[in-house]
């Protein structure tokens, strides 16, 4: 078996150069493609990190639980892969690169990985002669293909299940809005401009303009004039209760003197720009 570290060229966001595989690219579940660099290199380099199909690709450094997600190359034309990757290119004689990847996936093959890898401040790794040491079962090459294909179904029938869910998570919220009477500004990607005057900046205690943006007015003033009266969330939440200052739990959960004052505050403020509305 073949473990070769990639390619640590620095990449660009376009040509010229070859595609690279980076970890974002590398998925639980096949290949996110949606984002890639390039990388410049001459024809012994390419030559050297180039993948071949049926290469299995290793995101060897990571958080704990991404270190050792891998996945089997399957693209054509000429790719290379980033520095924290590996590749593994099995012998297709004694087993396949598929099935061998799906097996490292599973919790199986996640526990050897945990065992092996090594975390320092907070990023996990593991390194090519730990990956040697891995254990993968080896049954007949026709049990092989056929677990490998049993897997396939299941990740083809998880994703269908994925997005209908997504659908009709889309139709919730719409459903959601058309019930409170609500039809929402709809996005404006387009660069906008608009004024605040000082007195409302002042009023609102904000300067940050992503709170004056006419989209988000727009929703105030329809929520105000909906259907059903609207209530600041303050009037609907228990008694507020001082979060975990390093102190005992019984003097955190006696000293709410601060926590209510402020509260306090804040009920006399929006009591006072009720009743002046003009200030």
């Amino acid at each position: 078996m073949l473990l070769q570290y990639g390619c640590s060229q620095r990449a660009t966001d376009a040509p010229p150069g070859v595609p690279i595989l980076r970890m974002n690219n590398l998925q639980a579940d096949g290949w996110d493609l949606r984002d890639i660099k390039y990388a410049e290199l001459n024809n012994e380099e390419i030559k050297r990190w180039r993948l071949e199909r049926g290469d299995i690709v290793f995101n060897r450094t990571n958080s704990k639980a991404l270190v050792g997600k891998c996945e089997v190359f399957d693209q054509d034309g000429t790719w290379v892969f980033a520095s924290y990757l590996m590749r593994l290119r099995v012998a297709s004689e004694k087993a396949r690169s598929d099935f061998v990847s799906a097996f490292l996936n599973t919790n199986a093959g996640r526990i050897q990985i945990d065992r092996e890898s090594r975390e320092i401040i907070g990023m996990s790794n593991i390194n090519a002669e730990e990956i040697r040491t891995l254990r993968v079962p080896l049954p007949a090459p026709l049990k092989q293909q056929e677990l490998v294909e049993e897997l396939d179904d299941a990740r083809s029938e998880r994703r269908a299940k994925l997005a209908q869910a997504d659908k009709l998570l889309v139709g919730i919220d719409e459903n959601l809005a058309k019930a409170l009477g609500l039809t929402l500004p709809p996005p404006d990607n387009k660069s906008q401009s608009w004024g605040v005057r000082l007195g409302e900046a002042i009023r609102e205690r904000r300067l940050d303009p992503h709170r004056f943006a006419p989209r988000t007015r727009k929703l105030r003033l329809m929520l105000a004039e909906g259907a059903f009266e609207t209530r600041p969330l303050s009037q609907l939440i228990g008694r507020p209760v001082s979060g975990d200052w390093g102190v005992a739990e019984n003097e955190r959960l006696a000293d709410t003197s601060y926590v209510e004052c402020l509260v306090i505050r804040a009920t006399e403020l929006d009591d006072r720009e009720t009743s002046h509305p003009g200030r």
